[in-house]
């Protein structure tokens, strides 16, 4: 039996490794789900195993528990991972039950002549007996279980060390409880405890020192090559001054020159920096860190930059996650520098601001707030899902993701008299998102993506953004090889869209007119300030309406149409609209409308260029860009209103009872999903080639939508297709709006006198007033009347909503007549019907 003397243990050096490894381990994985440190006890006698589970930063049960444990005669270890919070049992959990890897460690084991001589600054060296060491190796950013293993087997060929070595699921020894000999160790003769202790504790990261381990693998030339050709040319003003320091001066006389040479080439690497870059820095102080390998410098700095590259292996596999790595959407120039200081937050939003720009991050301003480009799903017709380009504002968490991307930090720790890598202030990105009226970032008008032409008719394919638009283009389609924009190609071209349609159930040619116009439309919206709506109909479901709008959708995006569905009332069809707006998105169904279509808000976003939009939780309605097109869809609906002249109207019939039982031969939908390049290539060459013709004039001008007109309307015309507007007419006809003003006028014209003013008291009495003494009213004009402006469910005519809607219609010209309204005198305002003479 062994003495189990509780004197033994090192209560305070258990608590201070214990504290470092909870440290370093937050540090690493910060934030999500960090999963739970493991402490492992053995039993030397029998080698029996248990385990004890701890959250990060959970100190005090940890040094509690590993005292007692050590104190009753168990060895006692921790991992340098994460496994999940759901493991249980005494099995500490194999590669799949790690969350993340924080630390890997060297097993210096000169007992069995595995012993490692260092060749890189370790963050804790822990003595477990005498000649014999754990070296511990923490992350500064904690990586996967693929990605740990990678390094792990890198460092364990490279070391020569204990097959421990780089193990993530191995256990190492708790500083500050003794190492109790197991049986097998007895056996060979060892039988003293061993005492055992921290000899030494850095900052030190193991991406700093995986430089100091040699990529023994083979086979990897080419790979090697293209990690060399990684990154970029450096900005030596934006190095730190400690950095600069040392490349210009060197080291004292004594301490590691390959050490510090291998430091100096991770820090660029780390930065960004390329082979080349890195090189041609060095060379200019041939008295500086390099001056041991003036003459061999360029392979010198190849040799060590592939050496702190993760292995190519990895990357093949598509899990490196190496600090290096980009933030979503961020491109990878060298990194700036920027050092926090207390008092200097204007300084250090700035700096930021404008390393993201470097960076080339796809930030933008839009309504007052800072966005970025995503993909999302949302709703289509029928409960579907789909993908949609949309833009997303910034919260404070994804703007530290970005910032940690695009810069390093840095604050001077002066207990260590050095500056130290942190991760970017939460108050830096916060002051970065209040900052509006300050930013120097550009502003988005929409996302898009599929190639589209510009107001002057020049093509847009280049992706990211374009400051002549505003629009980002989002990458994954390439436009195919454009024809030159003849009449002939142009009429190919419209055959080919036509043959999308050849199925579908158009009454008229005019109705496939608005279909194809709203391909055109559609692609080229980003360019135009405003465009119509269109409202896809029928007599009865199953017509294909909404598949009429995913085809339009297939081809300009690649997917089909995202939908909302109709509200009850406005303001929550202005709540749905604005949202969608506000994104930027390219396009929005209004998916089975079951009334008519009208109101300010839809007014606005089919006329105006810029609309107002509440936003949620604020009080403001900052205006915003519209250069989304607006369908919809439904059966016997129409416009309404001011949105008559405003929306265009495709009709679909199928002279069929059950038309949702029609077959088809066609797919078209698969077709345009499938193979849209040339379906875009045709639409786009169509308006080219109009636009190369000379735009000429081939139809009445509309207000409001020159552009569009131009872009959208008039080619269609050019090439012999009826006028979409002409489906303005019959909406027009079928106004109820507009029918009850023309009632009226010929109403008012029966009733009342032309040219002679009224008051609402004069006009309802004489609506109310019996004709030729007997008791039968005016009936159609009194009806009238209630329609528009009747309260009490509709027993009687308001005076006041009837003075509403007359000054509402007044000014309109309809059959040659036109209302006037004024004023009898100060408080009395009257109305009157006039004849006009029509041009």
């Amino acid at each position: 039996m062994m003495d189990l003397n509780p004197s033994m243990v090192d209560e305070p050096t258990v608590r201070r490794f214990v504290e470092l490894i909870h440290t370093r381990a937050a540090h690493a994985i910060n934030g999500g789900d960090t999963g739970v440190l493991q402490l492992v006890r053995i039993y030397p006698a029998d080698e029996s195993i248990s385990v004890s589970r701890y959250r990060i930063g959970d100190v005090e049960h940890m040094t509690r528990d590993a005292i007692a444990f050590s104190a009753a005669g168990h060895n006692v270890y921790i991992e340098g991972r994460t496994v999940r919070a759901d493991l249980r049992g005494n099995k500490r959990g194999d590669l799949k039950d790690t969350l993340w890897v924080f630390a890997l460690v060297i097993d210096s084991d000169s007992d069995k002549g595995r012993g490692w001589t260092p060749t890189a600054q370790a963050s804790i060296i822990v003595e477990t007996s005498p000649g014999n060491a754990h070296f511990w190796f923490c992350l500064a950013r904690a990586v996967d279980a693929a990605e740990g293993k990678t390094i792990g087997e890198r460092m364990r060929k490279s070391a020569g060390a204990d097959q421990d070595t780089g193990v993530i699921t191995q256990c190492y020894r708790v500083a500050g409880t003794p190492n109790f000999p197991s049986e097998s160790k007895r056996k060979r003769g060892r039988v003293s405890i061993e005492p055992t202790k921290i000899l030494a504790q850095s900052e030190t990261s193991l991406e700093e020192a995986l430089a100091a381990f040699a990529d023994t693998d083979d086979g990897n030339a080419a790979d090697t090559g293209t990690d060399t050709d990684t990154g970029a040319d450096g900005d030596e003003a934006d190095l730190p001054p400690d950095l600069l320091h040392l490349i210009r001066e060197g080291v004292d006389a004594g301490q590691d020159r390959s050490a510090a040479f291998h430091s100096v080439v991770a820090r660029l690497k780390k930065r960004r920096w390329s082979v080349e870059a890195i090189a041609a820095l060095l060379e200019k102080y041939p008295n500086g860190i390099a001056s041991k390998y003036i003459g061999r410098l360029r392979e010198e700095v190849e040799r060590s930059y592939n050496k702190h590259a993760v292995s190519a292996k990895a990357k093949k596999a598509g899990q490196s996650k190496t600090t290096t790595s980009s933030g979503p959407g961020i491109a990878s120039p060298t990194l700036a520098t920027i050092r926090v200081v207390a008092g200097q937050l204007p300084r250090i939003v700035s700096e930021t601001e404008q390393a993201l720009l470097a960076a080339g991050a796809p930030i933008f301003i839009r309504a007052g707030m800072l966005v970025r480009p995503v993909i999302e799903k949302m709703m289509a017709a029928d409960g579907r899902k789909t993908m949609v380009a949309k833009l997303r504002p910034f919260t404070v968490p994804a703007m530290l993701d970005w910032t940690a991307s695009a810069a390093l930090f840095e604050r001077f720790d002066a207990r260590r008299k050095r500056w130290t890598t942190i991760d970017p202030p939460r108050a830096a990105a916060e002051a970065l998102l209040a900052r509006e009226g300050l930013w120097s970032i550009p502003y988005v008008s929409g996302v898009i993506t599929t190639p589209t032409l510009r107001g002057d008719g020049s093509l847009l394919a280049e992706k990211g953004y374009d400051a002549t638009t505003g629009l980002y283009l989002s990458p994954g389609f390439e436009l195919p090889p454009m024809p030159e924009p003849t009449r002939e190609a142009a009429e190919a071209g419209l055959a080919r869209l036509s043959t999308l349609f050849k199925e579908c159930s158009f009454p008229t040619p005019l109705d496939r007119s608005v279909a194809l116009s709203g391909v055109l439309t559609i692609l080229v919206r980003g360019s135009l300030p405003t465009a119509p709506m269109y409202l896809i109909r029928a007599h009865a479901p199953g017509t294909g309406k909404s598949y009429i709008v995913d085809v339009i959708a297939a081809i300009a995006t690649g997917r089909i149409c995202p939908v909302i569905t109709a509200a009850s009332n406005e303001e929550e069809i202005e709540k749905r609209l604005g949202s969608v707006i506000l994104s930027g998105a390219a396009l929005i169904s209004i998916d089975n409308c079951t009334r008519d279509l009208g109101g300010e808000m839809l007014c606005q976003l089919a006329e105006r260029p810029l609309v107002r939009i509440r936003i949620l939780g604020r009080s403001e309605m900052p205006e915003c860009e519209c250069r989304t097109t607006i369908f919809a869809t439904g059966n016997n609906v129409g416009f309404e209103g001011d949105m008559v002249r405003r929306g265009l109207v495709c009709n679909l019939d199928t002279l069929s009872e059950r038309p949702e039982l029609r077959q088809f031969q066609h797919e078209p939908l698969c077709q345009a999903l499938e193979n849209r390049g040339p379906y875009v290539a045709a639409a786009l060459t169509i308006i080219r080639a109009y636009l190369t013709a000379g735009a000429p004039q081939v139809c009445s001008t509309i207000g409001s939508y020159t552009e569009w007109s131009r872009m959208a309307r008039s080619p269609l015309v050019w090439l012999g297709q009826p006028d979409p507007v002409d489906s303005v007419s019959t909406a027009r006809a079928e106004d109820p709006e507009l029918n009850d003003i023309r009632e009226l006028f010929t109403l008012w014209g029966e009733e009342l006198n032309l040219d002679e003013r009224y008051t609402t008291a004069r006009i309802i009495e004489v609506a109310s007033e019996p004709i030729g003494g007997n008791d039968y009213n005016r009936q159609p004009f009194k009806e009238l009347l209630l329609r528009v402006a009747g309260e009490n469910n509709g027993k009687q005519v308001s005076a006041r909503r009837l003075g509403w809607w007359l000054r509402k219609i007044s000014g309109r010209v309809e059959a040659g007549y036109r209302l006037g309204a004024g004023r009898l005198n100060q408080a009395t305002a009257c109305f009157w019907l006039s004849k006009v003479r029509l041009p």
